[in-house]
C-alpha cells in the first residue's frame, strides 16, 4: 500500500468531504473509490497501442463523435428550456447554494 499526499482547493475538499460523509466513507476511502469508478469508466491505451495509427484514429474519431453528440444534446436541452447556460458568476452562485444545501442535508450524519 502506498501513501499519497495531495493539495486541493478548500472548496474541492469540502465537496469531497460532503460526498464521503454522504456515503459513510472516510475521505481516503472515498477518493480511492471515486478514482476506481473514474478509471474503470474511461478509455486508456498503452504506448504500443498509441503507435498503432489506425487504432489511434479510430479512438479519436469515436471520442470526437461522442463529444459532438454530447454537445448536440446539450444544445437541444438549452433550446427546449430543459437546461440553462450559466455565466461563471451565476455558476459560482449556484454552486454556493448547492454546497450549503449539502452541508445542511448531511449536518446530522
Amino acid at each position: 500500500m502506498k501513501t499519497l499526499t495531495m493539495r486541493v482547493d478548500d472548496s474541492i475538499y469540502e465537496m469531497i468531504k460532503l460526498a464521503a460523509d454522504g456515503q459513510r466513507r472516510n475521505i481516503s476511502n472515498f477518493i480511492e473509490f471515486a478514482t476506481m469508478q473514474y478509471l474503470s469508466s474511461s478509455q486508456y491505451v498503452s504506448e504500443s497501442e498509441m503507435s498503432d495509427k489506425k487504432l489511434v484514429d479510430t479512438l479519436r474519431d469515436s471520442d470526437f463523435y461522442q463529444t459532438k453528440a454530447y454537445f448536440q444534446e446539450c444544445l437541444e436541452d438549452m433550446q427546449s428550456g430543459e437546461a440553462e447556460l450559466l455565466s461563471q458568476e451565476e455558476y459560482k452562485k449556484e454552486m454556493h447554494v448547492f454546497m450549503n444545501d449539502l452541508k445542511s442535508k448531511y449536518a446530522n450524519h
